[in-house]
């Protein structure tokens, strides 16, 4: 009797009472972040992943609609060497980049299961990214300011990419409730992006004779492969990546929410 009159009293609130309308709730969480790109060969959920981290603030509109703002700082990563086919391991490739985005979305759980709560969200975000590598050398590089498609010689069709850019964050979840005033979240979130250098990888090799007027390091960064076969030749004008699929990146984690009164 004492034990069912406890699990009774663990149960007596409403699930859903963190969903009404003018509740605000606080949150924050952890887990991995990756990306999809040229120096992805294919879809592999979080293949190559990083650390996320993220804080977060909802607002019930309505018991089903809440308005949330939310920072999410994380690392993006891949590498050349890990992708199966031999015209990209020879490539030679990687990049690393600290990110971080803010997003405000509109997040939507029309119904409960029990203390499971599933829903979607969507909305509008910024993020700021800055590929880096480490160079034969052993010192780490920033890419975009080198310019190793070509960035920064006299083509005005060519110019620097931006660091800081729009992106569409969607996502879903599952919210599942601890008691009245605290909850966790299994949270996925896509950002789709406008841009193709993430990673510093787009289009083709520029002319090596052009390239060649910069610093030697800039060459030695666009194209890696004579690292590994040395006297490997400069590949001026090949294909070195994809400008029509964009880039997008992604985070899965564990959220703790937090009711205020």
């Amino acid at each position: 009797m004492l034990l069912l009159s406890f699990h009774l009293k663990a149960q007596d609130y409403d699930v859903r009472s963190m969903f009404a309308k003018g509740k605000r709730t606080f949150e924050i969480g952890a887990g991995v972040a990756s990306y999809q790109g040229d120096l992805t060969e294919k879809t592999s959920f979080f293949g190559q992943s990083g650390y996320a981290a993220s804080i977060g603030s909802n607002y019930n509109l309505t018991n089903q609609l809440s308005l949330g703002f939310g920072f999410s700082y994380m690392k993006l990563k891949s590498d050349d060497k890990k992708n199966d086919k031999a015209a990209l391991r020879t490539r030679n490739l990687n990049f690393e980049s600290n990110v971080w985005d803010i997003n405000l979305m509109l997040q939507f759980s029309p119904y409960s299961f029990g203390k499971f709560s599933p829903y979607v969200d969507a909305g509008v975000g910024l993020f700021h990214f800055n590929p880096t590598t480490i160079d034969r050398y052993g010192d780490e590089q920033h890419l975009e300011e080198l310019g190793t498609e070509g960035q920064g010689l006299a083509d005005p069709d060519n110019p620097y990419y931006l660091l800081t850019q729009f992106q569409i964050p969607f996502g879903a979840g599952l919210h599942y409730s601890i008691n009245k005033k605290m909850a966790l979240k299994l949270d996925f979130l896509f950002r789709k992006t406008f841009t193709d250098y993430i990673d510093d990888v787009s289009t083709i090799y520029p002319d090596g004779s052009l390239i060649d007027k910069k610093l030697p390091i800039v060459k030695e960064l666009a194209f890696r492969g004579d690292e590994i076969k040395p006297g490997a030749p400069y590949p001026s004008g090949a294909q070195r990546g994809n400008p029509d699929k964009k880039d997008f990146y992604y985070t899965g984690q564990v959220k703790f929410v937090y009711q205020r009164k």
